[in-house]
């Protein structure tokens, strides 16, 4: 009896243990533009309803429990608190509105050692057409803990400018493409000069590539506010510096680490 019981309690840690994990992704970014091309690295990490993306000069922590957004700025030792999803993205014609449709090609492939299905997706936004490509491996570490979080992300987007459609795409994103054709005449209010440099570049890309994924355990404060950063408003008519990084993957409007800006 009492070894059935230590069993039993081993049984029922190692479930807890199981349900506390999350994932961390490093990953290699880059993007091509208007405003130039840049290669940078990101980390996103990721447990239960939580996820932090890392980039090398802010942070993005989104808390899907509490509806809320933190930018982080380190350097400034400045944050900012945004609701999620931002009450502006619930406007379909706001530049960062867009909608994307996704299926599933039946093709797979490997990435750093792992098996992944191959998904494509278009949509449009005001800013003109977009095409995604990816490929999701379901085999990789954490793919259960990432999933988790991208399906609590889908909830909370429903019937938002910024919700996705179609075959919802599963696993960890091993490869994750995104090309944008903007239309300046699509933009009101922008200056000659940027009008003219979106005209000589209207393409705009975001490639990225996981290069590590790794389970972990990560402790409660990976996603609060560190110690000595003071809070800062965001100007009523300042875009947010970046969303999440939308798991199912989204043109780099805005996103964290794509190191692209809508044009003014």
């Amino acid at each position: 009896m009492k070894r059935t019981m230590m069993f039993f309690a081993a049984a029922v840690l190692a479930l807890c243990t199981t349900a506390m994990a999350g994932v961390i992704l490093e990953q290699e970014v880059t993007s091509d533009g208007p405003m130039g091309a840049s290669t940078n690295k990101r980390t996103l990490e990721v447990q239960d309803h939580k996820q932090k993306v890392i980039n090398s000069d802010r942070s993005v922590i989104t808390d899907l429990d509490n509806s809320v957004m933190i930018l982080l700025d380190p350097s400034a030792k400045t944050y900012t608190e945004l609701a999620f999803p931002p009450p502006q993205f619930t406007k379909q014609q706001h530049p960062g509105a867009f909608k994307v449709t996704f299926k599933k090609t039946g093709k797979q492939r490997t990435e750093q050692g792992y098996r992944c299905d191959e998904y494509v997706g278009a949509g449009h936004m005001m800013m003109g057409d977009y095409t995604v490509a990816g490929c999701f491996s379901k085999d990789a570490p954490g793919a259960a803990a990432y999933t988790a979080f991208d399906r609590e992300l889908e909830s909370k987007l429903k019937g938002t400018a910024m919700e996705t459609e179609g075959q919802r795409p599963e696993g960890v994103p091993m490869v994750l493409n995104s090309k944008t054709k903007l239309d300046a005449s699509l933009m009101p209010g922008l200056t000659p000069e940027r009008a003219k440099a979106i005209a000589s570049h209207p393409n705009m890309s975001s490639n990225s590539r996981t290069i590590s994924v790794k389970v972990a355990n990560l402790p409660a404060d990976t996603f609060s506010v560190p110690a000595g950063y003071t809070k800062r408003e965001m100007p009523k008519h300042e875009l947010p510096a970046g969303h999440p990084q939308l798991p199912a993957g989204h043109p780099p409007v805005g996103q964290p680490g794509a190191q692209q800006k809508i044009p003014e």
